[in-house]
């Protein structure tokens, strides 16, 4: 499972939602752009008030390698939301927050809050605040969009062909699919 949903997100550029609460954009801009790329589908950058939201997102890692920002930022002094309102729980990782940048960023290798460079370029994660806080995160990720299903396909198509040319797999494979009539040849 893990490593279909790895070829999905390496061959499709789309987005995944998680639980119905956060949409995560496999596009990479600065935070500005993404705060309005969120604002743009009615959602805004990732809020992360408590501990149950941290740990929302922290199970995420499986599928997320890449670091991505959140709604958090440096603003009149304080790190606050897209909303203003300061941010009360913090998850900052080792030797954070850093006052060199402004902007804050999970990273992949812990899932903890860093400051980055507002500027740069990272993936990012929308929350919909009309989705349920109580909605758990499984394992089961939902893929939308009709060109998601036409990338599925097509990233398992590549995975079948890739297989059948590995020395190792090729045999059996051709054994198993011939029975179907794949591959026979009868000449």
């Amino acid at each position: 499972m893990e490593m279909v949903m790895f070829l999905v997100l390496f061959f499709v550029n789309l987005s995944v939602t998680f639980g119905g609460k956060y949409q995560y954009f496999q596009t990479a801009v600065s935070w500005h752009e993404a705060q309005d790329r969120c604002e743009s589908q009615g959602t805004f950058l990732a809020r992360v008030d408590e501990m149950i939201e941290h740990v929302r997102i922290q199970r995420m890692k499986q599928f997320i390698n890449m670091e991505f920002w959140i709604g958090l930022r440096l603003a009149n002094s304080n790190y606050q939301w897209t909303d203003t309102t300061t941010a009360v729980f913090t998850a900052w990782g080792q030797d954070q927050p850093n006052s060199q940048s402004q902007c804050v960023k999970y990273r992949p290798s812990d899932m903890m809050w860093e400051t980055y460079n507002c500027s740069a370029s990272l993936f990012f994660l929308c929350e919909n605040g009309a989705a349920s806080n109580g909605k758990a995160i499984t394992s089961q990720v939902a893929v939308t969009g009709l060109s998601m299903g036409f990338g599925v396909m097509f990233g398992v198509m590549l995975l079948i062909v890739a297989l059948l040319q590995m020395p190792c797999c090729r045999t059996n494979s051709m054994v198993a699919l011939s029975s179907f009539g794949v591959g026979r040849r009868d000449w």
